[in-house]
């Protein structure tokens, strides 16, 4: 994290602002389409979205069942962000998580 508030702090107050995270949400988001809009139509095609939930898989995967547990996310995104999707069954409390497959 250290990189990207050096890189995105442009103020240099040691934090980011609002400004500052929408630069670093749209830096990501450019290398998100360079990595993955192989026809180039700055769109992510369903044929892109194969290749993206691949890459996911392959990199969180660590049991090797080609789904995504909740314990298998990295810290901090374990039935947050992912479980929102709707793409799961429901976890304890009644929050989305389940397993992406």
């Amino acid at each position: 994290h250290a990189a990207i508030l050096e890189q995105h702090d442009i103020d240099g107050d040691g934090k980011l602002s609002w400004t500052e995270r929408r630069s670093v949400r749209d830096a990501a988001h450019e290398a998100f389409i360079a990595k993955y809009d192989t026809d180039g139509d700055s769109e992510i095609s369903d044929e892109e979205r194969d290749a993206v939930k691949a890459d996911f898989i392959e990199r969180y995967d660590k049991d090797g069942d080609n789904a995504i547990s909740k314990d298998e996310l990295p810290c901090g995104e374990r039935g947050e962000h992912y479980g929102r999707s709707g793409r799961g069954e429901r976890g304890e409390r009644g929050e989305r998580g389940g397993q992406w497959k």
